[in-house]
């Protein structure tokens, strides 16, 4: 399912590095307010960290197709303690489960991604099936080589038949109903101590009175664990997607960036529901992720 644009892009990834002897949020005992105005990248990574790790639940909205967003989530899960479980949730259907555990536990060589991305649900139009997730999922399985305490969960749910997805209110309320229940056991199944993220389509993150429908919003479904929402844009954007016109890059924006390289800039927003902390992200800039599959299949 197509997300739907809200403000804004994100920012160039950059390798996320923290000066010897600089505190991280860990050792902060309050997580302090974003400052106004843009910050060095890796401040802005404390601070997101300090909120998550005080809220255990994060839930990152993206524009479907770009690069920057999940190289975002990324660079977050990479700046945990070395002993830190972490459970990501992709908005992968859940019968694709199976193979990316095999992807994880592979070498993941070029026959190990061409097994992974292939089959029906690799040709969503919609840029979610991305190298950029791709990468992601591909960062996860070398940090597990590293013993890292890290596994994914996909939140997809299967729709069943015709009946079960008008007795559900149709299939975007069946999917946000889905995608809710996922996150929800894992975190009352997963041990006390172990952080939980969630990488969605932002039109599921949605909050707000003036979004469409905000009660039946994944966050909004999810507001008694009072989850951490970062919605991360950019002023100049593009994303991989088929539209009316194709296949392919299309631009949503071409002003110039509203932040530098290596900044960011962040804004709480309004309207969110109880207990829920969301906030914009303004990123340099969004660039365009081709499906993962691309150069498989040409």
């Amino acid at each position: 399912m197509m997300s739907i644009r809200w403000a804004g892009g994100i920012v160039l990834v950059a390798a996320l590095m923290f000066p010897v002897g600089c505190l991280t949020a860990r050792d902060n005992p309050t997580c302090s307010q974003f400052s106004k105005g843009a910050v060095p990248r890796a401040m802005a990574i404390q601070q997101i960290e300090c909120q998550w790790v005080s809220r255990r639940l994060l839930i990152m909205g993206e524009i479907h197709g770009t690069r920057e967003i999940p190289a975002l989530l990324t660079d977050l899960v990479v700046a945990q303690p070395v002993t830190q479980p972490i459970r990501i949730g992709l908005e992968w259907p859940v019968a694709q489960q199976a193979a990316v555990e095999r992807y994880l536990q592979s070498a993941g060589t070029a026959a190990d991604i061409a097994e992974l991305a292939t089959g029906p649900y690799w040709k969503h139009p919609d840029g979610r099936m991305s190298h950029a997730w791709l990468e992601l999922l591909d960062e996860v399985r070398e940090l597990r080589r590293q013993n890292r305490h890290i596994d994914v969960f996909l939140m997809e749910p299967d729709y069943g038949d015709a009946a079960s997805i008008k007795a559900a209110g149709g299939v975007l309320a069946m999917k946000e109903a889905g995608m809710a229940r996922a996150i929800r056991t894992v975190i009352r199944t997963a041990p006390s101590d172990t952080m939980v993220a969630a990488l969605m389509g932002n039109y599921h993150s949605r909050v707000g009175k003036d979004t469409p429908d905000p009660d039946s919003s994944v966050v909004t479904r999810l507001r008694a664990d009072h989850p951490l929402v970062l919605m991360p844009y950019a002023r100049h954007q593009t994303a991989w997607f088929c539209g009316a016109d194709g296949c392919g890059s299309h631009t949503f924006n071409s002003s110039k960036p509203g932040v530098a390289v290596d900044m960011m800039e962040m804004e709480v927003l309004s309207g969110a529901p109880s207990g829920v902390l969301a906030e914009r992200v303004q990123l340099h800039a969004l660039t365009a992720s081709a499906p993962a599959n691309e150069a498989i299949t040409q």
